[in-house]
């Protein structure tokens, strides 16, 4: 929840709050493709040791592991 502040406050607290959104925008960036191209690989594949429901996991920790190693990169 945010509280309305005047001046300087405000305008500290807007850039913050927009830097947090450009931050979370920039991982969907680069999560989201990965996520849709892991589920096209589960949708095309014929491999019967790979069943499509086990993608969804994989799916999520690839995710996870790319937004840990965003997260390391970033200052």
């Amino acid at each position: 929840m945010t509280t309305r502040s005047t001046g300087p406050a405000r305008a500290a607290q807007a850039f913050t709050e927009a830097s947090t959104w450009r931050q979370v925008g920039g991982r969907l960036a680069v999560l989201a493709p990965v996520h849709l191209a892991l589920a096209w690989v589960a949708s095309t594949s014929r491999l019967p040791e790979v069943p499509a429901g086990a993608v969804w996991p994989a799916a999520g920790v690839a995710a996870l592991w790319i937004s840990t190693a965003s997260r390391r990169s970033l200052p």
